[in-house]
């Protein structure tokens, strides 16, 4: 399990526009168009290193937290928590699209599957066009977006719970962790690992955290701490390939994941099923629930996020799960399936306001708001509107 690593360890800001474009020239396109936003009809006054420092962090968050399984469900209200800005979630989210996929790496496209959702933003067909341009002159971008750790001396300046960002010093976790650093690096964190371990109360056993212990005080113990050999080119080229090796492990993991998912879904249901994917589904579905606007506007603390993954799993589940997945393979019928979701849940007493008010509150703009609303409209006319209305009922009398 990779571990839950804080925003340090995945991107250290850059000060200057400069150091952008040095660090990789195809910046300076992304950055003339990002500048040309300045005039009407955008108006974005956004600080263009703030923006860009928010871009390469998401991307590289994205590539590395897995959303295969996490879906980012929270990432843009902590991008608009970073910007201060209600349209900022849109930008960036636009921005991370068009600058991952001028590296024409297919390892970006689940991600940028993910962020398609924005492409009636006001800001995608203006960076279309400099993605388009760059493509067609033979121009990609070369960083990789890989985690760049914070040093040891400045991890000291800020809090670190190590017993979460290793997952609770999980061996996969704390090795790959330490692998971010090299030599004297590696051997501070390591200590700053071990030293939490033996000053927490913590109780753990079994063969996995022995391997840890062990991994951990051979790092100390080693005037150059090496967890894999790295004398020369032969031994770096191994290393990457372990490393790639550990990614092609994770991928695999997540696949069985999703397999487990399917087959909890469509258990007891027709075979047909097996061509439906219940897993995504779920995950579409839990993403738009588990958005900030929910909060917002949800009738009762009760409606929690761990509710609403529940309900998720249960309507999937039941006699409904295979009508709505098969909605859900029909990417032309997704928006619809979430207004009418959404607008059961409205009808069923969880969330409040009107129609055209909860659509305005999930943030769409005056040219689509309308329609979303006709769908959240049409929710109680669906066939599990009634299941959902019994499962919301049901739920009250377990409180």
């Amino acid at each position: 399990m990779l571990p839950k690593l804080p925003k340090e360890f995945y991107w250290v800001d850059l000060k200057l526009m400069d150091d952008f474009f040095r660090l990789d020239p195809v910046n300076e396109a992304f950055y003339e168009t990002f500048m040309s936003l300045r005039e009407d009809p955008f108006g974005v006054t956004l600080d263009a290193v703030k923006v860009f420092n928010e871009v390469y962090y998401t991307i590289t968050r994205y590539r590395y937290e897995n959303t295969y399984i996490t879906g980012g469900y929270f990432y843009p209200s902590e991008i608009e928590a970073d910007l201060g800005w209600k349209y900022s979630v849109e930008l960036v989210m636009t921005m991370s699209y068009w600058i991952a996929g001028a590296t024409q790496e297919e390892k970006f496209e689940t991600f940028r599957d993910d962020l398609k959702k924005y492409t009636d933003c006001i800001y995608w067909n203006t960076f279309g066009e400099c993605y388009e341009q760059l493509k067609k002159s033979g121009n990609r971008l070369k960083y990789d977006f890989k985690p760049r750790p914070i040093t040891p001396r400045s991890l000291r300046s800020i809090y670190t719970d190590w017993q979460e960002v290793t997952y609770h010093y999980h061996l996969f976790g704390t090795r790959y962790l330490l692998n971010l650093y090299h030599f004297e690096d590696r051997k501070e964190v390591a200590a700053m690992i071990r030293g939490s371990i033996n000053g927490s109360k913590l109780k753990r056993d079994g063969a996995d955290f022995s391997k840890v212990i062990n991994l951990l005080d051979d790092v100390i113990g080693k005037s150059t701490p090496i967890i894999y050999v790295e004398t020369g080119p032969r031994e770096e080229a191994q290393q990457a390939r372990i490393s790639e090796l550990e990614a092609e492990v994770e991928r695999l993991n997540a696949l069985i994941e999703e397999m487990k998912q399917n087959k909890q879904y469509s258990k007891g249901q027709e075979s047909a099923d097996e061509d439906l994917n219940f897993f995504q589904t779920g995950r579409f579905l839990k993403g738009v629930l588990n958005d900030k606007w929910f909060e917002e506007v949800r009738t009762h603390k009760r409606y929690t996020s761990k509710w609403r993954e529940a309900f998720v799993d249960e309507l999937l589940e039941s006699d409904y799960g295979r009508e709505i997945a098969k909605a859900w393979e029909n990417k032309d019928k997704r928006e619809s399936l979430k207004g009418y979701v959404v607008g059961c849940l409205k009808d069923a007493g969880v969330i409040s306001g009107t129609y055209d008010g909860i659509a305005r509150q999930m943030d769409y703009n005056e040219d689509r708001y309308r329609t979303f609303s006709r769908y959240l409209g049409r929710g109680k006319n669906q066939d599990y509107f009634s299941w959902i209305k019994d499962y919301v009922e049901k739920s009250k009398l377990e409180q």
